[in-house]
């Protein structure tokens, strides 16, 4: 064959696509934004939702998720304290939540209940 090959149509091979790959399933969720857990302790203390309010205060800022109202602490609020020690890197993930709409995750200190505010301890965003 020359510089220009030719080629029969049984030369030319057909990429298949890849099959895409199956999502991941999402947690199931007894009640929305509380996970069905095994360890109630746990699932007494998470919640996972979209960040509806930001409220920044000197000391505080505290953050609204949309939730139920039977998952959600005092006045809606979880209370994430400036004296935490790891305060900067969680309020840039909370701020980063809120303005892409993703879904974070909200482990506090006691289980949430509506008689007080809950402390956040950690946060968790997946990408």
């Amino acid at each position: 064959m020359s510089e220009e090959q030719e080629y029969s149509s049984a030369d030319v091979l057909l990429d298949e696509p890849e099959p895409e790959p199956e999502p991941e399933p999402e947690p199931d969720l007894e009640l929305e934004g509380a996970p069905a857990a095994a360890d109630d302790d746990l699932a007494a203390k998470l919640r996972i939702g979209t960040i509806s309010r930001l409220y920044a205060t000197r000391d505080v800022t505290f953050i609204r998720l949309n939730l139920p109202v039977a998952a959600q602490p005092k006045d809606g609020y979880f209370k994430l304290e400036q004296a935490h020690s790891n305060y900067n890197a969680l309020y840039a993930l909370t701020l980063s939540a809120a303005i892409n709409r993703y879904r974070i995750r909200i482990r506090t200190d006691a289980p949430v209940t509506a008689a007080e505010h809950a402390l956040v301890r950690y946060l968790v965003v997946d990408w």
